[in-house]
């Protein structure tokens, strides 16, 4: 999952977070790379979905991103599961 306030967008929702277990700036590389690979797949396939969405998370720490075009946004605020109707909301902002 891939988003920050207001860059929801249900169409692109994907619910397996990508987990890591050290420090969650750690699995930003990796979120990067797999958010290219569906915008390429998606191109292959003839699907136009304009913005992907995904989530970087240590079970405790929540670090949200989205790609549009070739741009890669990353929301620079670490939301913790204490405050976790923040991360739900995210869920359903639109």
């Amino acid at each position: 999952l891939c988003f920050a306030d207001t860059f929801f967008n249900p169409s692109s929702l994907d619910l397996n977070p990508y987990t890591i277990e050290e420090h969650i700036n750690a699995g930003l590389g990796q979120c990067v790379a797999e958010m290219i690979a569906a915008r390429i797949f998606n191109e292959r396939e003839g699907n136009n979905i304009p913005t992907i969405y995904r989530t970087v998370t240590t079970g405790t720490n929540w670090k949200f991103l989205k790609l549009i075009n070739q741009v890669v946004e990353i929301d620079l605020s670490e939301y913790y599961i204490n405050n976790i109707g923040k991360i739900l909301g995210f869920y359903l902002v639109s």
